[in-house]
């Protein structure tokens, strides 16, 4: 089958002139049945990728023809939204419009126009998480534990149950990764998947920076050599403009 991704999303985008069935766009393609399949996994991670929409009646169709706009989601101050979309303006979504998406995740957009001709969206899937972990204050309690999110770009708690607490301690700075959140008006649930200490405690307020900027904790060979080699230089540096010239003096 030569049949590509790209050659798919043009052909729903520019030719086909309206949505159609999975076994209508094979049709119109000239798929024929031994290659029927790899098609339809072909279709199925496109739609995956929001790279195809699936709609009612199991009609697919092309994102840029139906109002809607794929990208990464940044949650700016108040739990504003904000995704670029392919006319290279921003579209901004309101905080109750962001459904459960966080900051840094793919997301799909139904965008539209205010009278200022402004655009603004709504979220309507969470097409891929981002993967960061997050980092919070572990709320050990009687009947189920909670995560208080660091970053204020995260506005609800996550639950955390018991056996995905990893022996945490109430007070105690963990860092957790979402494993479900389907439900916009409900809080996520996740899992501890690194405890980094009390706050205060030596080396942790340096272990939730590295944490929070992804920073290595680990340098490559090369690097830790130029580093040796710049801190020899302005040491000696620093000797030479400390010495003492009046001896010097004849």
């Amino acid at each position: 089958m030569n049949i590509t991704e790209h050659f798919v999303i043009d052909y729903l985008a520019c030719k086909a002139g309206r949505p159609l069935k999975l076994k209508e766009l094979a049709k119109e393609l000239g798929v024929s049945e031994k290659d029927y399949q790899a098609f339809r996994n072909l279709v199925k991670k496109l739609i995956d990728s929001g790279q195809l929409v699936k709609l009612r009646r199991n009609r697919l169709g092309a994102p840029s023809e139906l109002n809607l706009a794929v990208g990464q989601i940044s949650i700016l101050k108040g739990g504003y939204g904000s995704v670029q979309t392919e006319s290279g303006k921003p579209a901004l979504i309101q905080p109750d419009d962001t459904l459960t998406a966080l900051d840094g995740d793919k997301v799909m957009v139904r965008v539209g126009t205010r009278v200022e001709e402004e655009l603004y969206g709504k979220v309507i899937k969470v097409l891929e998480r981002s993967g960061r972990s997050i980092l919070g204050i572990f709320r050990a309690g009687k009947h189920f534990h909670f995560v208080i999110p660091d970053s204020k770009k995260i506005r609800r708690d996550i639950y955390i149950p018991e056996r995905l607490a990893m022996k945490a301690i109430d007070g105690e700075r963990v860092a957790v990764k979402i494993t479900q959140w389907d439900d916009a008006l409900g809080n996520p649930e996740g899992e501890v998947i690194e405890r980094i200490g009390r706050p205060g405690d030596p080396g942790v307020d340096l272990l939730t920076v590295i944490r929070n900027y992804n920073f290595p904790e680990e340098f490559p060979r090369k690097v830790i050599e130029d580093a040796e080699r710049a801190a020899e230089y302005f040491s000696e540096a620093e000797f030479v403009g400390r010495r003492d010239f009046s001896k010097d003096v004849i």
